[in-house]
């Protein structure tokens, strides 16, 4: 867009040209382009009034008929006009020009890029994120809280089954990246005791890449495989065993559990952080929760599961155990929501 002035006063500078962009967006740098002339030849400076609240301010002088960028940024979105005036000298100042429109609006923004990892030996769930362009603040919804923070990371310290985060700029939000922190459960899951004649019986749990609790033979072949045994002949009546104790030379896991203490399966949300034994007795309708690791110590490679044993069965002399379970796929965190 071009402006030709005329009709200015003799003797003093006139604005020739004022241009600049006809849209733009909150927080972006938008140029004008100014000329003016002084009949004198004198040096100009040159001054817009940006149709916002900001203020005034002279540019440095420069030759005559020389065009400058005068630059603004809006924070704020409308329809806004601008108009710019020359200077020679201390107080010839030109009239102002007419003005020319812009008009600032919201930019659909981007939805943040977000990756996350466990922190605090698993009590904590920290959110990592690079910046979104125009974005003025983020947005994050768990649970039960909403934070409104302007830094590119944010630790959640308290447990929460789902995580939104959103890119913001007055009005305009982005399509939230979303966590999803709930388990992945299995409804029901059938071990036998290693005393079970039947080969056919599973005695192993293991996990699927997916989280998915699965029941498997203490076959040479599964052993790498699972986390724990149904043990009815070393714990009595019957325990869980870190498949790790049994001396099998392809695995050498550590796992462990402990008694939640309590029988609501929904209500108990985070693992503990200690107490751990890699055998236990169970008793039914019990929760255990359930530390998978290769490590003595906690690290983001542990996973932690919740476990309800639904009943226990006497079938044989051997032990049938029927239970619920759900694990954490988020390494080395101990949130186990499963609602």
């Amino acid at each position: 867009m071009v402006l030709i002035l005329t009709g200015c006063k003799s003797k003093l500078p006139t604005v020739a040209s004022l241009t600049g962009p006809t849209s733009g967006f909150p927080g972006e740098t938008l140029d004008f382009k100014v000329t003016g002339e002084d009949p004198g030849g004198r040096d100009l400076s040159y001054v817009a009034d940006w149709g916002d609240t900001s203020g005034l301010a002279w540019s440095a002088p420069c030759p005559s008929g020389r065009q400058v960028t005068l630059q603004h940024v809006y924070s704020d979105t409308g329809l806004f006009r601008v108009r710019a005036k020359a200077r020679a000298g201390a107080d010839n100042e030109s009239e102002w020009s007419d003005s020319v429109q812009v008009r600032i609006r919201e930019e659909p923004l981007a939805t943040p890029v977000v990756v996350c990892e466990a922190v605090n030996t698993g009590a904590a769930l920290r959110l990592v994120w690079t910046a979104v362009t125009h974005a003025k603040s983020y947005e994050i919804v768990t649970d039960d809280s909403v934070f409104t923070i302007t830094s590119l990371s944010f630790d959640i310290t308290t447990p929460t089954a789902f995580i939104e985060l959103r890119a913001v700029n007055g009005s305009s939000r982005s399509d939230p990246a979303t966590i999803n922190c709930r388990v992945i459960e299995t409804a029901s899951l059938v071990l036998y005791g290693i005393n079970d004649p039947d080969p056919w019986h599973p005695s192993g749990l293991a996990f699927t890449t997916d989280g998915v609790a699965c029941a498997l033979s203490l076959d040479e072949a599964n052993r790498a495989s699972l986390d724990f045994v149904c043990d009815d002949q070393n714990l009595l009546p019957v325990g869980f065993k870190n498949a790790g104790d049994y001396g099998w030379p392809q695995n050498s896991k550590i796992n462990a559990l402990i008694d939640a203490g309590t029988t609501d399966y929904d209500a108990y949300v985070e693992a503990a952080a200690s107490g751990y034994m890699t055998q236990l007795e169970i008793a039914a309708n019990a929760v255990y929760a359930l530390w998978l690791s290769i490590s003595p110590t906690w690290t983001t490679s542990d996973h932690y599961c919740k476990a309800k044993i639904i009943s226990i069965e006497d079938v044989g002399g051997a032990r049938k155990v029927t239970l619920k379970v759900g694990f954490q796929k988020i390494g080395g965190l101990r949130w186990v929501m499963s609602q």
